[in-house]
């Protein structure tokens, strides 16, 4: 399962350089996928957030957090293609 996570993020991130700051907005789609990822424990901690809606638009955000404040974000947004969105679909509905 973790491997399968670890795939899909890659696939994901991949997708997302390909496609970001589109600036587009979903308009009241509904959610395929939501992952968030948090790293306590450090003097920085790192945040990683990701919707998917079923509309194959998604919205990701990567914050370093210092002290309880944004020391970096960034957002990436855009529309997943044919390919990883079918690819994101089997790993969802796979074993």
């Amino acid at each position: 399962m973790t491997s399968s996570i670890r795939s899909f993020s890659l696939l994901l991130g991949l997708g997302m350089a390909a496609t970001a700051a589109s600036g587009q907005q979903p308009a009241q789609a509904s959610l395929q996928m939501f992952l968030n990822e948090v790293q306590p424990g450090t003097m920085s901690a790192p945040q990683y957030c990701t919707l998917v809606f079923k509309d194959r638009h998604f919205h990701s955000e990567k914050a370093d957090i210092k002290r309880g404040r944004d020391s970096d974000r960034k957002v990436y947004e855009g529309q997943l293609s044919d390919s990883d969105w079918n690819a994101m679909v089997a790993i969802i509905d796979g074993k």
